[in-house]
């Protein structure tokens, strides 16, 4: 009886009352941040983006407050410039509230790498079947008289014959042929690089054999059969890592290319000049400022030596070359 009598007081519906002018209260407050934070029924039609440079879309995106995000590239499209949008999401004119993320979907710069199958001598629908699964266009198709029906014979590119599943032959160091069906007397060793890429040596046309860090004016006046060994673990590094010439620019010598030519250990064909020739507080003179001289003869180091005046000069040039 109490409970209802409290129910019907004057002191309940006050509550009452002042619970509910509380909650509409808050209940127009939270309406009208939400209106404000939210954008509520403002919208922004995204601009049609598709052809246009990232670079001009992105000045667009932004003047019209909205952000993006750079999806995977596409397959390369040669109608469309580079660098340019092949899709975007949210399509054009769709409304979206301000700072929405606009995805886009660039075209690569070029078309992307892939490997050519190998389809000499299987039928011409395999060959077809392995291209179009690897992401390759045909092209034109050509016949020639063969006892095959419709084998492939050779795969052309920009006018160039593709070489697939074919042999090099190389002796004393050379390439002799490049083909099929090649023949030689003898084969000391055969190398199976299928699914691997092979290219000539490269050169190195400016390198330091006894330079065993970059700190130079140690390097130089290391002992001498220190920086033999140091020699021939960069060389031999070298080699390993497809440079087969190697053009020495100051302190190779003929010791380390007698040590190559007797295979004392593997490394690139070396060419050496001997030590570099500088005057005094020229590029190669590696003494510091404080170093003392401990004699009155000229500086001479591992990888440079010092030479003053004509005459010494004309000595000393001839001195290396006759080595």
């Amino acid at each position: 009886m109490n409970f209802i009598k409290y129910v019907f007081s004057k002191y309940f519906f006050k509550q009452l009352f002042k619970a509910i002018v509380l909650t509409l209260f808050f209940v127009l407050i939270l309406y009208f941040y939400l209106n404000i934070t939210t954008n509520h029924n403002k919208y922004i039609n995204v601009p049609e983006l598709k052809g246009v440079n990232f670079n001009t879309a992105k000045l667009i995106l932004e003047e019209n407050n909205l952000s993006y995000v750079i999806l995977d590239s596409a397959l390369y499209n040669p109608d469309y410039p580079k660098f340019s949008i092949l899709e975007q999401l949210p399509k054009s004119n769709s409304q979206v509230k301000k700072n929405r993320k606009i995805y886009l979907t660039l075209n690569p710069s070029n078309y992307g790498k892939v490997s050519v199958p190998n389809i000499i001598q299987i039928t011409q629908r395999s060959a077809n079947s392995s291209l179009l699964a690897s992401g390759l266009e045909i092209g034109d198709v050509s016949y020639e008289n063969n006892i095959g029906k419709d084998m492939v014979l050779e795969i052309l590119f920009n006018g160039n014959k593709l070489i697939s599943s074919n042999s090099v032959l190389v002796e004393k160091n050379k390439i002799i042929e490049v083909g099929k069906n090649i023949k030689a007397n003898k084969i000391d060793l055969k190398i199976n690089v299928n699914k691997k890429f092979l290219m000539p040596g490269l050169i190195d046309a400016h390198f330091h054999a006894n330079t065993p860090n970059y700190d130079f004016y140690s390097s130089d006046r290391y002992p001498k059969n220190y920086i033999a060994f140091h020699a021939q673990n960069i060389l031999n590094d070298t080699l390993k890592r497809g440079f087969t010439t190697i053009r020495d620019a100051g302190g190779g010598d003929i010791g380390i290319k007698m040590a190559l030519n007797e295979k004392l250990f593997e490394g690139p064909r070396f060419f050496y000049p001997g030590k570099a020739i500088t005057q005094t507080g020229g590029h190669g003179d590696m003494r510091n400022r404080e170093y003392v001289e401990s004699c009155s003869c000229a500086y001479d180091g591992n990888i440079t030596q010092l030479v003053d005046g004509e005459d010494n000069m004309r000595r000393v040039v001839r001195e290396e070359f006759r080595k």
